[in-house]
C-alpha cells in the first residue's frame, strides 16, 4: 500500500521557494528576479500569463531586458513555455511554467556542498561574462566567509586598509594656487549737473521745478551773472504777487520779454513794465531828446 503525503497548508501563498540551482545557472541578477517573480505567479503547477510590458514591471526590468532573460531561462531549462494565443483574446502571450527541478537541485547541490566552493563557481562565472572587468581585485566584502562555513570570525575576514601618505618626488614644484579673479569694478555715472538757473529757482522758491524743465530754465536763462540775477528777481516777483511757483512757463515768458511780474501788467501804458523801467526804455528810445 502506497501512502501519498498531500500539504494542505497554505503557507507558500506567501512566500516562494527558490532552488539553489537557478542561482547557480542565472549569470545576474535580473535572470534571478525573473524566474522568482514567474514562480511566485505560476506557483508550482500553474501558469503565468502575463504580457511582456505587465511581467517586465513586476520584474523591475525594461521590456526588452525581460526577452533577453526570459529566452535564456527557457535555453537553461529553468522555465518551459510557449508563446500563443488563447481564444477571445487579441495578442499572444507567454504561458510559463515552472518545470520540476527537485533531482536536478539535489544533484547540483550534492555536487558542491561547499559554500567557498559555490562562490568560487559564481566567480568563474562572471570572469567569462566579463573578462576585462574580472582582472580587477575584487572588494573586502566579496572575500568574506561567513562564520558557519570554516569557524572564523568576522572581524577576522576583514583587512584594515591605511592609505599610504603621498611622497612628492624630490624636486618637485608645488603648484600653484589659483590666482583670484580680479573683481569688476562698475564705473560710477556721473551724475548730471544741473543749471545754475535751476539753483537759483531753488533759492527763490524752495522748492525744485521738473527734472523734465531743467534744460529749458537752463536754455532760456543761461549761465550770465547778469541774466541770472535778472531770473532771480523774475522768480522772487513771481512768488511776491502770488503766483504758482510751478508756473515754470510763466516766469520764462517774463525772462523772454524781460518783465517783472506785476500784479498792475499793463500800468496804463500797455507795456507791462514798471515805471522805472518805463523811463529808462524812454531813455534809451531817445524820448527826453532835444529835437
Amino acid at each position: 500500500m502506497n501512502n501519498k503525503l498531500e500539504d494542505q497548508s497554505n503557507d507558500r501563498s506567501y512566500f516562494v521557494i527558490t532552488p539553489q540551482l537557478v542561482w547557480a545557472l542565472c549569470q545576474d541578477p535580473y535572470e534571478y528576479t525573473l524566474w522568482g517573480v514567474i514562480k511566485m505567479i505560476a506557483g508550482e503547477q500553474g501558469e503565468c500569463m502575463l504580457s511582456t510590458p505587465d511581467l517586465a514591471a513586476a520584474a523591475m526590468m525594461s521590456t526588452g531586458k525581460l526577452s533577453s532573460c526570459r529566452l535564456r531561462l527557457l535555453s537553461l531549462g529553468l522555465l518551459t513555455g510557449e508563446l500563443r494565443r488563447d481564444p477571445g483574446y487579441p495578442q499572444s502571450v507567454w504561458h510559463l511554467t515552472i518545470p520540476d527541478l527537485w533531482a536536478a537541485n539535489v544533484e547540483w547541490r550534492e555536487a558542491h556542498p561547499a559554500l567557498l566552493e559555490r562562490i568560487e563557481g559564481k566567480r568563474r562565472q562572471r570572469k567569462s561574462l566579463h573578462p576585462v572587468k574580472a582582472t580587477a581585485e575584487p572588494s573586502p566584502g566579496e572575500r568574506g566567509i561567513t562564520p558557519g562555513e570554516r569557524g572564523i570570525t568576522p572581524g577576522e575576514t576583514k583587512k584594515n586598509h591605511k592609505e599610504e601618505p603621498s611622497v612628492e618626488p624630490i624636486g618637485a614644484t608645488a603648484p600653484e594656487p589659483p590666482q583670484p579673479k580680479p573683481k569688476r569694478t562698475r564705473k560710477a555715472k556721473p551724475k548730471p549737473t544741473r543749471p545754475p538757473a535751476v539753483d537759483v529757482f531753488h533759492a527763490q522758491t524752495n522748492r525744485w521745478p521738473r527734472k523734465p524743465l531743467y534744460s529749458d530754465i537752463g536754455d532760456a536763462v543761461g549761465e550770465a551773472e547778469t541774466d541770472l540775477a535778472f531770473w532771480g528777481d523774475v522768480v522772487h516777483a513771481w512768488i511776491g504777487v502770488g503766483w504758482s511757483p510751478m508756473n515754470v512757463s510763466g516766469m520764462l515768458d517774463c525772462f523772454k520779454r524781460r518783465e517783472i511780474p506785476t500784479t498792475k501788467r499793463n500800468n496804463g501804458n500797455g507795456s507791462g513794465l514798471t515805471p522805472a523801467q518805463r523811463i529808462a526804455k524812454m531813455v534809451d528810445e531817445g524820448v527826453f531828446d532835444d529835437g
